[in-house]
């Protein structure tokens, strides 16, 4: 099991800064505390539209426009890999904050990231296809 400090070096926050220039273009967003409760308590219904503010809203969206509406997700640190059953073509592409919905909501790996708090900002992370 990963200690409290190794999940703080592993979360993207936290070396995305070093590696940027080798990595794909990548939109870290943290997540609203009461989406972030939403995701904790398993609601597998969960909206993001309904529970984050429109500021938000258009933040995300912008940095889904951004990645030209094609976008690969995932947190801190894991991808919803078994949410992709939900998608288009099996990929866990996000070109609007509908997709995003579904793959967090509908993922038990990200479940299970969420499932306790680390003291560690939740992130969305959003990188180009």
């Amino acid at each position: 099991m990963l200690e409290l400090q190794d999940l703080k070096d592993f979360s993207i926050h936290n070396w995305y800064k070093n590696f940027k220039h080798i990595s794909l273009e990548t939109i870290l967003l943290e997540i609203p505390s009461l989406l972030l409760q939403k995701l904790q308590s398993d609601e597998s219904d969960v909206n993001i539209e309904e529970v984050c503010s429109k500021e938000y809203l258009v933040e995300l969206d912008n940095a889904i426009n951004s990645l030209n509406r094609n976008a690969f997700v995932k947190n801190n640190w894991h991808a919803p890999m078994d949410a992709k059953i939900f998608s288009f073509g099996n990929q866990l592409k996000v070109t609007n904050i509908s997709d995003l919905t579904l793959y967090l909501s509908a993922s038990n790996i990200i479940s299970e990231d969420f499932s306790t708090h680390h003291n560690i900002p939740f992130l969305i992370t959003l990188l180009m296809l």
